[in-house]
């Protein structure tokens, strides 16, 4: 039976040798996992939720969007592509007007901002890839085909996960 200076030489031996092999002698941290829920609005209220993609790589961009009522029924979609440039310094010009029109409308509303995470954004996420593939704006009264399952998950409260 080896003694346990023996058994730490051994160790020690082995962690170099792994060392040289690219591994780090200390393990990676527990990711941190977080239940993530859609929540329908307040009674009355409409809920407007938003994502957006961009393929820095090709150039473009694109953000997604979606009306609910308290009952979370639906009452329209939107799809934006946006242009851009891997250059960080060049602006979107073509969403500007749009914004300061958006943050004009918002100024004489009630409204409330809050975060959820893409997990739990669905509906969106796949609104903002979606708008990738466009050349023009959309805007979406009825379900469309590639939105109608996620809107059903949002509307009775599946849980996602999000690891971090």
């Amino acid at each position: 039976m080896a003694s346990k200076s023996q058994d730490n030489i051994m160790w020690t031996n082995d962690l170099m040798i792994l060392r040289r092999f690219g591994f780090r002698d200390r393990p990676t941290t527990v990711p941190v996992i977080k239940s993530v829920i859609w929540s329908h609005p307040a009674l009355g209220w409409i809920k407007v939720n938003t994502y957006g993609t961009v393929l820095s790589s090709l150039g473009v961009g694109g953000c997604g969007g979606v009306f609910c009522n308290y009952r979370a029924f639906v009452n329209g979609y939107f799809t934006i592509p946006i242009g851009c440039s891997p250059r960080s310094e060049q602006v979107p010009w073509r969403v500007r007007q749009v914004w300061q029109r958006c943050i004009f409308q918002i100024s004489q509303m009630d409204f409330h901002v809050s975060h959820i995470f893409k997990e739990g954004n669905h509906v969106t996420d796949v609104l903002s890839k979606h708008a990738l593939e466009l050349e023009a704006d959309s805007w979406m009264f009825s379900t469309s085909s590639f939105c109608s399952l996620l809107i059903g998950i949002d509307y009775i409260g599946q849980k996602s996960f999000r690891f971090s």
